[in-house]
C-alpha cells in the first residue's frame, strides 16, 4: 500500500471547524515565575508518512490558526503516532479546534488520537519558595595577606 502527502491543505481552516471527539488529558503544573506561564498541548497523530510533506504541512496549518504561538513536530518514520506539540493561548483558541484543523487537512488523512494539555500556572508560593532557595547566605570571610617584610626576613635567613 503507498501512501503520498500533499504539501497543500485540501480545505482552508478556521475557527468554525466542527468540533471534533477526541480524549483530552489535562495536567495543571505550578511554576514559580510568571515568564512561564503558558499552556501547551500535545497531539498525538495518526497518518503521517514524511517529515517533509506531511509534518511541514500540519506544522504550517496550526501555527496559522489564531491563538497558535509555536509549533513544533515530532516525526519519525518508524512510529505510527507522532506528536505536535503547540504553544497557545487558550482564550483565543482551543485544543479541539487544533485537533479539527490537523484531521481536515489532506482528505482526512491524519487522525488526532489524543490530546495532553500541559496548563503552566503561576504560583506565589512557588514563586516565593524559589526566591528563598536561590538567596545566598552571607559568610564573613577574612582574609590577609602576610607582611612583605616577615617574608623577606624568612626568605633571607
Amino acid at each position: 500500500m503507498l501512501f503520498g502527502c500533499s504539501n497543500e491543505p485540501s480545505q482552508k481552516t478556521d475557527k468554525t471547524t466542527a468540533m471534533v471527539d477526541v480524549p483530552v488529558t489535562v495536567d495543571e503544573i505550578k511554576v514559580g515565575s510568571i515568564d512561564e506561564v503558558k499552556t501547551v498541548a500535545e497531539l498525538e497523530i495518526e497518518g503521517m508518512t514524511c517529515a517533509i510533506g506531511c509534518a511541514k504541512m500540519i506544522k504550517k496549518t496550526v501555527r496559522e490558526l489564531d491563538g497558535v504561538e509555536m509549533v513544533t513536530v515530532d516525526f519519525d518514520a518508524d512510529r505510527t503516532v507522532d506528536i505536535a506539540t503547540v504553544t497557545y493561548n487558550p482564550d483565543k483558541i482551543n485544543e479541539y479546534e487544533m485537533a479539527a484543523a490537523v484531521q481536515k487537512l489532506a482528505d482526512g488523512q491524519y487522525k488526532v488520537n489524543k490530546i495532553i494539555v500541559k496548563k503552566f500556572v503561576f504560583s506565589k508560593a512557588l514563586e516565593e519558595e524559589e526566591i528563598e532557595n536561590n538567596q545566598t547566605s552571607r559568610v564573613d570571610v577574612k582574609f590577609s595577606f602576610p607582611n612583605i617584610l616577615d617574608i623577606f626576613t624568612l626568605v633571607l635567613r
